[in-house]
């Protein structure tokens, strides 16, 4: 009888011993969840010479339809991109003006990927190296860059003459106040664009455009930033 039953626990064994094998396979038989093939580009923008984020500014990505507008932290972000290399641009009426261009070289991006970028405007220091490299960076500690344009057609005007006229207040106990005007004068290139670094501290000037002999514009400037009138 001993035997019988020894042999009964075995067949029982042997019977409940497929059943959970059945069991393990049904609950690993579920399909994977699908990874995920998208990319996303997030960045911020940065305008080094005001010290603040750039806001308002218009971003492109290469090859994404529709144009990003930086926030008031001068962020963007776009999702749900396809794999590959991108190349991103940032358009400001600041940076026409300053006759720049703000673009990346071009990056790749994989899937189930999240890219960073800033983008930086250039230093006050850094444009006037550019727009007056005749100069040292202990004289040109200021500059005025701008473009000239016709109100009418909105073209370049080529050939006028830019002239920028302020006054420099020194005061010392030997002479007291002394003010002394100071006028420096250049020319439109083709691109109806000027610039002109200034080697003696000021708070502010005028500056003026002369087209045929005639006044054509003539605006305030002021000392922002680093140093730099715009």
């Amino acid at each position: 009888m001993r035997s019988i039953k020894t042999l009964k626990l075995v067949a029982v064994l042997a019977f409940a011993d497929p059943c959970a094998r059945l069991v393990a396979q049904q609950q690993t038989a579920s399909p994977p969840t699908a990874p995920k093939t998208t990319a996303e580009i997030s960045g911020v923008v940065v305008d080094s010479l005001h010290s603040r984020y750039l806001a308002g500014a218009d971003v492109i990505i290469e090859g994404v339809k529709g144009t990003l507008v930086t926030d008031s932290s001068g962020n963007f972000k776009v999702e749900g991109l396809a794999p590959g290399t991108y190349q991103i641009g940032v358009f400001h009426p600041m940076l026409d003006t300053l006759n720049i261009s703000l673009a990346t070289r071009p990056f790749h991006v994989g899937p189930d990927s999240a890219s960073f970028v800033i983008l930086s405007v250039p230093s006050a220091a850094t444009l006037i190296r550019r727009a007056c490299p005749g100069a040292s960076t202990s004289q040109a500690r200021s500059a005025v860059i701008g473009h000239v344009n016709d109100p009418e057609t909105l073209q370049p005007v080529v050939g006028a003459e830019v002239s920028i006229a302020w006054i420099a207040i020194e005061i010392s106990k030997e002479t007291g106040i002394r003010r002394t005007p100071h006028v420096m004068r250049d020319t439109t290139d083709a691109a109806g664009a000027s610039a002109r670094d200034a080697r003696h501290h000021r708070r502010g000037g005028r500056v003026s455009a002369l087209r045929s002999a005639q006044l054509h514009a003539s605006v305030a400037a002021g000392t922002q930033g680093n140093g730099r009138n715009r």
